[in-house]
């Protein structure tokens, strides 16, 4: 009795932690992370959850800016022009680690908008090879450099 309930009150800390360090917008709890990406010829790795954070927040950073250039990259949901960063989410994570020929380490974050995965469909490696392509989106991000790239809507 008295081990259940420090363990009720361990997960309830964590849990308070983790949403007080996190924006609202920019981050889903609902992810899966590939010790390495079969689908390429890249040497892989399994991104820690710092490096997830780092790009997450280097993501929401690059929209925003994006935005205050008047760039700003739209989402059509329903007839509705909104804001990617603001749609953020509704998407699933998929996190992939590479290491490309001149040793950089890159972060492929693929998004699967939450109708759309299924409940565990969108956890198979080969998901995205299916015709629910047009329900996911992509982009990178450099360890090394610190930066956001390759945008694949």
């Amino acid at each position: 009795m008295i081990f259940n309930l420090k363990k009720s009150i361990c997960t309830a800390t964590i849990l308070v932690l983790f949403s007080c360090t996190h924006k609202g917008n920019e981050y889903n709890q609902d992810v899966v992370v590939f010790e390495s990406d079969t689908r390429g010829k890249t040497i892989g790795f399994k991104p820690t959850s710092d490096q997830i954070d780092q790009a997450e927040s280097r993501l929401f950073d690059y929209l925003e800016t994006q935005t205050e250039l008047n760039q700003t990259i739209y989402i059509y949901t329903l007839g509705d022009k909104e804001p990617l960063q603001d749609r953020l989410k509704f998407y699933k994570r998929r996190y992939f680690g590479a290491i490309n020929n001149e040793g950089e380490k890159i972060i492929t974050i693929e998004f699967v908008f939450v109708r759309c995965g299924g409940h565990e469909e969108w956890k198979k490696i080969g998901y995205t090879n299916h015709k629910t392509k047009s329900c996911w989106w992509s982009v990178k991000y450099s360890l090394k450099y610190d930066r956001i790239y390759d945008l694949k809507f």
